[in-house]
């Protein structure tokens, strides 16, 4: 597992994340399969994602970690969504020299895979 992250960051990070994924194009849901496969199976529009993604608080952090596939980091949050503990991945990246939000991740929480933990949960 990665880094917890202080307060003061994560609420930095969040506030940034907010603000670009308000830009029509600032919000992508990578299109993995087991992504596509939840949006089907719950009912939830693509746009779905991105309006939690802006609901996020310190409370549902989890930690940070390095992106295993391409520079940066990684920051794990976890929300429960309809009765279901989801885990949503997401990302800040630059493309073409644009700031995006990137969700990597966005399915129900796999506790024997990825238990998560709340460090500011109270």
């Amino acid at each position: 597992m990665g880094r917890i992250a202080g307060k003061a960051e994560i609420e930095f990070f969040l506030r940034k994340v907010k603000a670009v994924a308000e830009h029509p194009m600032g919000f992508v849901l990578i299109p993995r399969k087991e992504n596509m496969n939840v949006l089907a199976e719950y009912g939830f529009l693509k746009s779905f994602p991105r309006k939690i993604v802006q609901q996020l608080t310190i409370s549902n952090y989890s930690f940070t970690d390095g992106d295993r596939d391409c520079p940066g980091e990684v920051w794990v949050f976890g929300k429960e969504i309809e009765g279901v503990s989801f885990y949503i991945k997401i990302k800040l990246d630059l493309i073409n020299g644009r700031e995006i939000v990137k969700c990597l991740s966005f399915h129900p929480e796999d506790p024997e895979k990825h238990p998560l933990e709340f460090p500011y949960r109270r």
